[in-house]
């Protein structure tokens, strides 16, 4: 009974959980790009990192590749994101127009 109760919180959590266990259709849609977006930002926030650190260590050729490759995976971030965007609201779009 507790573990039902904690995945109904988890669903009103979401937003986009059915009590039945299935995602909307939305959200099946959405969900890969956004597990995309979150490896891409890790990408780019820890190239970063090891970059400043790397640059701190005076390994001046490794910082400059890990500094390209953290703003290249920004950039790649900033349109995927909005790619996403653009597809909810189209989809709210579709959904006013329906009603």
């Amino acid at each position: 009974m507790g573990q039902d109760n904690a995945l109904v919180v988890i669903g009103l959590f979401i937003g986009r959980y059915h009590v039945l266990g299935r995602y909307s259709e939305s959200c099946g849609r959405i969900c890969p790009s956004g597990i995309l977006c979150t490896i891409i930002g890790c990408i780019s926030i820890y190239g970063m990192l090891f970059a400043t650190g790397t640059l701190l260590y005076g390994d001046y050729v490794l910082a400059t590749v890990l500094f390209t490759i953290s703003i290249v995976s920004g950039v790649s971030l900033i349109f995927l994101w909005q790619g996403i965007v653009g597809k909810q609201q189209d989809e709210q779009d579709g959904a006013s127009v329906d009603s």
